[in-house]
Protein backbone atom coordinates (compact mmCIF):
# COMPACT_ATOMS: atom_id res chain seq x y z
CA UNK A 1 0.00 0.00 0.00
CA UNK A 2 1.37 3.62 -1.10
CA UNK A 3 0.22 5.97 1.00
CA UNK A 4 -1.73 8.96 -0.97
CA UNK A 5 0.09 12.02 -0.05
CA UNK A 6 3.55 10.11 -2.08
CA UNK A 7 4.41 12.23 -5.26
CA UNK A 8 4.31 10.34 -8.39
CA UNK A 9 5.50 10.72 -12.03
CA UNK A 10 5.39 8.93 -15.36
CA UNK A 11 7.72 6.30 -16.29
CA UNK A 12 9.60 6.33 -19.82
CA UNK A 13 7.15 3.54 -20.36
CA UNK A 14 4.20 5.95 -18.83
CA UNK A 15 3.79 4.16 -16.03
CA UNK A 16 3.56 5.74 -12.23
CA UNK A 17 6.46 5.72 -10.03
CA UNK A 18 7.00 7.13 -6.86
CA UNK A 19 9.17 9.58 -4.65
CA UNK A 20 11.32 7.16 -2.51
CA UNK A 21 12.83 10.08 -0.24
CA UNK A 22 8.73 10.69 0.47
CA UNK A 23 8.41 6.78 1.14
CA UNK A 24 11.01 6.68 3.50
CA UNK A 25 9.65 9.72 5.90
CA UNK A 26 6.40 9.22 5.61
CA UNK A 27 6.23 5.65 6.18
CA UNK A 28 9.46 3.79 6.83
CA UNK A 29 10.77 6.53 8.75
CA UNK A 30 8.60 6.28 11.35
CA UNK A 31 8.57 2.76 11.91
CA UNK A 32 11.79 2.85 12.19
CA UNK A 33 11.87 5.57 15.06
CA UNK A 34 8.98 3.63 17.00
CA UNK A 35 11.03 0.58 17.49
CA UNK A 36 13.89 1.61 20.59
CA UNK A 37 16.71 -0.33 19.40
CA UNK A 38 16.01 -0.97 15.88
CA UNK A 39 19.74 -0.37 13.93
CA UNK A 40 17.74 0.26 11.07
CA UNK A 41 14.37 -1.05 9.15
CA UNK A 42 14.42 -2.33 5.65
CA UNK A 43 11.40 -2.16 3.44
CA UNK A 44 11.17 -3.96 0.43
CA UNK A 45 8.62 -2.86 -2.52
CA UNK A 46 7.77 -4.14 -6.24
CA UNK A 47 6.62 -0.27 -6.87
CA UNK A 48 8.81 1.85 -9.62
CA UNK A 49 11.20 4.40 -7.79
CA UNK A 50 12.62 7.78 -8.67
CA UNK A 51 14.38 10.32 -6.28
CA UNK A 52 15.21 14.25 -6.84
CA UNK A 53 18.55 13.38 -7.80
CA UNK A 54 17.86 9.73 -9.34
CA UNK A 55 14.24 11.52 -11.53
CA UNK A 56 14.34 8.75 -13.91
CA UNK A 57 14.64 5.87 -11.60
CA UNK A 58 15.95 4.45 -8.28
CA UNK A 59 16.53 1.11 -7.18
CA UNK A 60 16.78 1.62 -3.36
CA UNK A 61 17.86 4.29 -1.27
CA UNK A 62 18.24 4.93 2.37
CA UNK A 63 19.08 7.42 5.14
CA UNK A 64 20.30 6.48 8.76
CA UNK A 65 17.37 8.45 10.65
CA UNK A 66 14.60 6.85 8.02
CA UNK A 67 16.16 3.24 7.28
CA UNK A 68 15.92 2.24 3.96
CA UNK A 69 13.57 0.93 0.37
CA UNK A 70 14.67 -1.29 -1.91
CA UNK A 71 12.63 -1.41 -5.10
CA UNK A 72 12.08 -5.37 -7.37
CA UNK A 73 10.13 -3.47 -9.93
CA UNK A 74 13.26 -2.89 -12.46
CA UNK A 75 13.86 -6.71 -12.07
CA UNK A 76 10.56 -8.04 -12.81
CA UNK A 77 10.32 -9.50 -16.36
CA UNK A 78 8.58 -6.40 -17.83
CA UNK A 79 11.93 -4.68 -17.49
CA UNK A 80 14.15 -7.38 -18.17
CA UNK A 81 12.34 -9.23 -21.18
CA UNK A 82 13.35 -12.58 -19.94
CA UNK A 83 9.88 -14.85 -19.70
CA UNK A 84 9.40 -16.10 -16.75
CA UNK A 85 5.86 -18.07 -15.76
CA UNK A 86 4.02 -20.67 -14.28
CA UNK A 87 6.39 -21.72 -11.08
CA UNK A 88 9.52 -20.27 -12.14
CA UNK A 89 8.13 -16.74 -12.04
CA UNK A 90 5.90 -18.14 -8.39
CA UNK A 91 8.88 -19.22 -7.08
CA UNK A 92 10.97 -15.71 -7.83
CA UNK A 93 8.29 -13.38 -6.35
CA UNK A 94 8.11 -15.82 -3.25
Amino acid sequence: MIAKNISTQKNDLGKTQFQGNQILQKIVGPIQRSIKDAIGVISLTDVDLYTKRCGNYAFGIASPQDGGIQSIHRLMPEWTDEEMQGEELESWIL
